[in-house]
């Protein structure tokens, strides 16, 4: 190329990027499965279904933080339909 200009590959880039959102998100998961285990909150939580925070809360004996957002043990939860 001319002028000392490096040509970029967007391609590469691209999943350089890809990894490394999949390594943060994994990175991010398994510290959310160890504050889950030392918490006990999945053993509160086991069988129990799609939930709310407050629910969560009132079954684990745990305080909750901020403002009450939907959560669930698996897949996402329809917030319309309470917990």
């Amino acid at each position: 190329m001319d002028g000392g200009q490096t040509a970029v590959n967007k391609e590469a880039i691209k999943q350089f990027a890809e990894k490394v959102y999949a390594d943060m998100a994994g990175a991010m998961a398994t510290g959310m499965a160890y504050v889950g285990v030392k918490t006990a909150l999945f053993r509160a939580m086991a069988g129990k279904g799609p939930m709310r925070a407050d629910s969560v809360a009132e079954i684990s004996g745990l305080q909750p933080r901020g403002r009450t957002v939907p959560v669930c043990t698996r897949g996402f939860a329809d917030s319309s339909k309470g917990g």
